[in-house]
């Protein structure tokens, strides 16, 4: 899988933009705040639908400008594609896939998968557990279109679910037949969204294996060690069936009906679901150095592009947004010599840090207040 050509027209700092691709290594240089993550942004925009940095589309509108057009031409084993995405100030985001408009956005994401490692990626070890919930939802989702479908179900039915526990709050009621009927439907929602998490990270904990981490330093000379990714859903329960699932969560939610009124919210489910990374039995949010979190989500991103591989037999196109400054040398190097065989898009301040000794197949782009060479 790779992608040939971006356009873009009025996006963030480009008024009017083309870049060629190589098929293999592309570098993306220059200053600071001259335009570079802008391209990925870009590129990953139309591939999952959405910006990585920002909830609002209108941020990503030239300023001054009315509307955004965004084409990514790309291709895969058996075909090519075009992938227009409008942006408008006063209309909702449009979405083509071959001059089809898109209904649903899984439709997009399993076309052309990429993974996106950028210095926000760092607080995935120690930060908030809706950001390692976020990082699974969209690897899952890129791979599993009826996944996201469900995960969106689950969220709108969750919001019903929450309102109707304000409504019972505010009455001093302490139950009410509506609220069983949205138990019944996020009890199947909830299974179903478990077993999707269950299986996705316990084939990670596969891929992950295969890339050794060590306390400080990727050295042959220590003893290395493996990193352990452990799901740890809010309703854990070890059943792989999902109607017995689905009916030991209903059982679960109804227990607590009278706790949740009385905090007016849903007190448990798959939205206070989390992961955590164990290096030698300690879990790395406690007790993780630095150099461990970069390891650690090296790996993961790694593992990652290893899962897509194993479940499309394509590499992902690797997009790296200024991580290179936020490693170490010999983690960079590491990464670096992980590039094999794929497309890889990768942004920085300094060139000389993404050289990839004996690889003449790179090609090199120089940002400069929004215009490249």
């Amino acid at each position: 899988m790779q992608v040939n050509r971006l356009e873009l027209k009025n996006f963030r700092n480009y008024s009017e933009q083309t870049l060629e691709f190589s098929p293999n290594i592309n570098i993306i240089h220059g200053a600071n705040a001259q335009g570079k993550t802008n391209l990925i942004e870009a590129v990953y925009l139309a591939c999952s639908g959405r910006s990585h940095r920002t909830k609002y589309d209108s941020e990503l509108i030239k300023f001054g400008s009315a509307r955004s057009d965004i084409n990514l031409f790309f291709s895969d084993k058996t075909r090519d594609y075009k992938c227009n995405i409008r942006l408008s100030n006063d209309k909702r985001k449009q979405i083509c896939l071959n001059n089809i408009p898109l209904k649903k956005l899984s439709e997009l994401m399993s076309c052309l998968n990429a993974v996106l490692f950028s210095p926000e990626d760092l607080m995935l070890v120690k930060g908030a557990p809706s950001q390692r919930r976020a990082f699974t939802d969209s690897a899952i989702s890129q791979l599993k279109p009826a996944y996201l479908s469900t995960l969106i179900t689950y969220y709108r039915v969750l919001e019903q679910k929450n309102s109707l526990l304000k409504q019972l709050k505010r009455s001093m009621k302490t139950s009410d037949t509506t609220l069983s009927i949205w138990n019944e439907q996020l009890a199947a929602l909830n299974a179903d969204i478990m077993l999707y998490r269950r299986d996705f990270l316990n084939s990670m904990q596969a891929f992950a294996a295969l890339h050794n981490i060590v306390p400080d330093e990727f050295d042959a000379k220590k003893n290395k060690e493996n990193l352990k990714i452990i799901y740890t859903p809010s309703l854990n329960y070890d059943i792989m069936d999902k109607d017995e699932l689905s009916q030991v969560i209903l059982e679960k939610l109804e227990s607590v009906a009278s706790h949740e009124i009385e905090n007016a919210s849903s007190v448990t489910g798959i939205h206070r679901d989390d992961i955590a990374f164990y290096i030698n039995g300690n879990n790395a949010r406690n007790y993780a150095s630095q150099g461990q979190q970069r390891s650690i989500v090296l790996v993961l991103k790694l593992a990652l592009s290893d899962y897509i591989f194993s479940q499309r037999g394509e590499q992902a196109v690797l997009l790296l947004d200024d991580i290179l400054s936020e490693l170490d040398s010999v983690r960079r190097a590491y990464l670096l010599s992980n590039l094999k065989d794929r497309q890889v898009i990768i942004t920085c301040t300094d060139v000389d840090r993404a050289y990839i000794s004996g690889n003449d197949t790179c090609k090199y782009f120089n940002v400069k207040d929004g215009n490249i060479i």
